[in-house]
């Protein structure tokens, strides 16, 4: 087995070894606990007497210091709805993207009363607050007036993760699990930060050879820590920090001390500094090639094409939020893994970082928070479904999405990345909401974050403005799609942004595996991409290897687009899309020749022609009440009273298919695309059941979201009119 991986279970199991202790936590030391009255021992050495648990909380700096994430950690959003004052505009200023982060989980985080900075706080406000303590980094203790808030009856308390030291860590986290009554969930990230703060340090003792590291705070160049902060996780993670010796705390260190020193290893912190257009933007929303770009002209210095860590490419940015905090042990992971990449090829920071916010955090995972100015991606060139040659920068992370209702990659997607998928889309056309809107509120369960990404709409009516914007790495659209609307994706791909065209449409195996190896070969998911297509080979043989062998008149079918109820005759298909797939199912498709692409048949034709297998499509079409409706929601009673409503229309009393009772519906989304092969396979069986009475479409279809989706199977997706 890979040691990625390897170390992926190993980091797992601890996370569950600790949060399984939940309930055997030890005390914390310095508390003695007098039922609900407690004397704590703070950072400062102070003894403060206080109730808990506290209901009402301020924070000093907790925005701008990020100890609102301690917080959090410790309590989730029982904790934080006890803030009731921090220095909101500080924090929304200082690290945006944090907040903004926060805000979106909970809006309500926006309303906290701000009482300003340590340098500038507003006092009398915090005391008509009436909290029950206030918090503040030992950082900030020149700086608070203690004697007035405790003469206001205020306890403070000095808590301190910027020291980078574990006993400091676990006082402070075991004091706030203290206060809001969590003492046991402090307790489990106390004993994984101590685990994976261990596991770097007993690696990097026996190190001879330590590399010599520069790291600059990214908020303005020179600036870098001696013996403090960053300074200190930089030696725990087993570098030699050129500027020890020169700083207690931070400076400015010279461009030529920096030259002379030649650093092994350069370390830029980054973050969203909107004062500092400059800054190399890392976090919840940050790019990767943005920031790698934004790196790359960070260190164009003069004299730094000597630097031995420039020359060889030993230069990294990491998210400067990432130090004094309860997740900083991140940091150190990745700090190491820079410095001794073969000694810690078996750990990876980012997914632990992943695994840390599902287990810890009310917000989810998002954004680059590190990376390397090495990790170039490479520009590959691939023929795409429209025969073009195509030159993209793989793996592909920014994708905006065409056809995302049917006939567009947002179901290969999510069969290729999972639930990570929404973190790829950057924006998308309309069409999954508005014409498959169970589809889309069974997604939207699964990944809320699909809502918020915007509409740049789609084909002729696609805002190239909107698209150019999002900086998407590409835009993926049918071929027939492109080549209806070629002009406005001209503009696209002349902004410097590329156009992939994949083809479900067509409705053969040959564009099918093409399309899902070529994303799968520029989201670097090949393997996975080979597991789909093989699962979907396997699927339509199971009716391809029968049809061959059948021996008898093939059926005559009518399929209709259910979309416009029974009082109006909708889109049937010629030799495309669902016309393709009657004839891949074995039957005769009475509108071949009749219709090119799609359109609606004159009844008197339909009548003549006589059918003997009638198929309405449905979906869920909010703006027509007459539809046929199938889907996640559907109920079988409904839509079979539905399907029925159209064996109703004027003359269909004549037709065979509806004397025989040979009238079914299949839901119209799993035409052109990656699960279609159920379509072909009810189809088939309703053509031929005796042939195919051993195969259940519906339990294949069930395998197929159990191994390719996010979401689980329900509803009714395929119904005939006899139950």
């Amino acid at each position: 087995m890979d040691k990625k991986v390897i170390a992926a279970v190993i980091f797992v199991l601890v996370v569950g070894v600790v949060f399984g202790a939940y309930f055997l936590a030890t005390p914390a030391p310095q508390i003695e606990q007098k039922q609900f009255e407690i004397t704590v021992t703070d950072l400062a050495g102070r003894v403060v007497t206080l109730e808990v648990p506290v209901n009402k909380i301020v924070f000093v700096e907790g925005g701008h210091v990020g100890y609102i994430i301690a917080l959090d950690a410790v309590g989730g959003e029982k904790a934080l709805k006890k803030i009731v004052g921090m220095d909101m505009e500080e924090w929304k200023s200082i690290r945006q993207w944090i907040y903004s982060k926060y805000v979106e989980v909970y809006p309500w985080i926006k309303d906290i009363e701000d009482i300003g900075t340590s340098k500038a706080l507003n006092v009398e406000k915090i005391i008509k607050l009436h909290p029950d303590v206030v918090l503040a980094p030992l950082y900030t203790k020149e700086d608070i007036p203690v004697e007035k808030l405790e003469a206001a009856g205020i306890p403070i308390i000095f808590i301190d993760y910027h020291a980078e030291t574990i006993e400091n860590h676990r006082k402070s986290t075991l004091i706030l699990g203290t206060l809001v009554d969590q003492r046991d969930r402090a307790k489990a990230l106390v004993d994984l930060y101590e685990e994976r703060a261990n596991m770097v340090s007993s690696r990097v003792a026996e190190v001879e050879n330590k590399p010599k590291v520069y790291l600059e705070g990214g908020y303005r160049k020179w600036s870098t820590y001696g013996r403090y902060m960053w300074g200190e996780m930089v030696k725990n993670a087993g570098g030699t920090n050129i500027a020890w010796d020169l700083f207690e705390r931070g400076g400015e260190i010279s461009p030529e001390y920096v030259l002379k020193a030649n650093p092994d290893v350069i370390v830029v912190t980054g973050s969203y500094w909107v004062k500092r257009p400059e800054s190399i933007w890392l976090g919840y929303y940050a790019h990767q090639d943005l920031a790698r770009e934004r790196l790359k002209k960070w260190i164009e210095r003069p004299g730094w094409s000597d630097i031995n860590a420039v020359k060889n490419n030993r230069v990294y940015a990491i998210h400067h939020q990432l130090s004094r905090n309860i997740w900083d042990f991140i940091a150190v992971e990745y700090l190491a893994k820079c410095f001794y990449p073969d000694l810690f090829n078996d750990v990876d920071p980012v997914e632990d970082f992943k695994i840390f916010h599902d287990t810890f955090l009310s917000i989810d995972y998002a954004g680059v928070w590190m990376l390397s100015l090495e990790e170039e991606k490479k520009a590959i060139t691939v023929t795409d479904l429209a025969g073009r040659q195509v030159t993209v920068k793989v793996p592909v992370e920014r994708i905006i999405l065409q056809s995302s209702g049917s006939g567009g990659a947002f179901y290969t997607l999510f069969a290729l990345e999972g639930k990570d998928a929404p973190e790829k889309i950057v924006g998308w056309d309309p069409g999954l909401k508005k014409y498959r809107m169970w589809i889309f509120q069974k997604f939207i369960e699964a990944c809320p974050e699909l809502e918020n990404i915007p509409n740049v709409g789609s084909a002729k009516d696609l805002s190239v403005e909107q698209v150019i914007s999002l900086n998407p790495d590409v835009l993926i659209v049918p071929a027939y799609s492109w080549k209806s609307a070629k002009d406005v994706y001209d503009k696209v791909e002349q902004a410097g942004i590329p156009i992939l065209t994949i083809d479900y449409h067509t409705e053969t195996l040959e564009t099918h595996r093409e399309s899902i190896m070529l994303l799968g070969k520029v989201l670097g998911r090949e393997e996975k991409a080979q597991e789909l297509v093989d699962f979907y080979e396997e699927q339509v043989n199971e009716v391809y290897s029968r049809l061959d062998e059948i021996d008898e008149p093939k059926p005559k079918v009518y399929v209709e687009l259910g979309m416009k109820g029974p009082s109006e005759y909708s889109n049937t298909y010629g030799d495309y899309m669902w016309g393709a797939l009657i004839e891949k199912s074995g039957g005769i498709n009475i509108a071949k020749g009749k219709i090119e692409r799609w359109g609606p048949i004159s009844p008197e034709y339909l009548l003549d022609a006589n059918p003997d297998v009638i198929i309405i499509t449905g979906s869920y079409w909010p703006g027509c009440p007459g539809s046929m409706r199938l889907g996640y929601y559907a109920n079988p009673e409904e839509s079979r009273e539905l399907l029925k409503a159209f064996t109703e229309r004027p003359g269909w009393d004549t037709l065979s298919a509806v004397n025989n009772n040979r009238v079914y519906s299949i839901h119209h989304g799993l035409a052109r695309d990656i699960w279609d092969f159920v379509a072909i396979q009810y189809m088939a069986k309703c053509f031929y059941p005796d042939v195919f009475e051993d195969l259940n479409p519906e339990e294949n279809f069930k395998e197929f979201h159990e191994k390719f989706l996010p979401v689980d199977y329900s509803g009714v997706w395929m119904l005939s009119l006899e139950e």
